[in-house]
């Protein structure tokens, strides 16, 4: 019998489905460290240099949200969290999990571009621009979310939706998600 867990106690991830290069799907997010999240998803993976990029904010986002809020879960997805070979991943999908978070938290983190806000209105110099459908973090590469444990199930339904190179869900298929957590490496 092998032993399906890693040094710091984490389940080891299974391997990524071969034909359409997801996690396979799971009742729970897969807990792994950020060490993980690299070698599945940009060691060797297809698009690496957008993938390292992709990474590094991820990277800087996760420090930047556990510094306000230490105990955060972080749900990583979206094309970044595949090996998908038809396009590049446009952006990391994030889901910041975290309940008791005060108001004015929440509220920072918004007015410091940690979270992706819609329905934006801008002006520059006194011209107003076209209404801004999605204004993400880092300059587009990271595309970010709040949930409680009350509402994330919602999130993870939506999230392990798997959609094919037309963009379009694939109904009936499911795929697994990552969740990485402070002090996890």
């Amino acid at each position: 019998m092998t032993d399906d867990r890693t040094p710091t106690g984490l389940v080891r991830l299974p391997d990524l489905d071969p034909f359409i290069g997801y996690l396979p799907p799971a009742q729970l997010p897969y807990q792994v460290t950020m060490t993980d999240i690299y070698t599945m998803f940009v060691q060797d993976a297809p698009y690496r240099e957008r993938r390292e990029l992709l990474f590094d904010a991820l990277k800087i986002y996760t420090s930047l949200i556990w510094t306000e809020i230490p105990y955060a879960r972080i749900w990583v997805d979206g094309g970044f969290a595949t090996r998908k070979d038809w396009a590049p991943p446009e952006d990391v999908d994030v889901v910041v999990v975290a309940d008791d978070v005060p108001l004015k938290v929440k509220a920072k983190l918004a007015s410091e571009g940690l979270l992706t806000l819609s329905a934006v209105s801008a002006s520059i110099d006194k011209s107003n621009l076209p209404m801004i459908h999605k204004l993400r973090p880092f300059g587009g590469l990271v595309d970010a979310y709040f949930a409680t444990s009350k509402t994330s199930a919602l999130l993870y339904q939506y999230m392990t939706s798997v959609k094919g190179p037309d963009g379009e869900v694939i109904h009936g298929v499911r795929k697994g998600i990552a969740e990485v957590t402070r002090g996890i490496a």
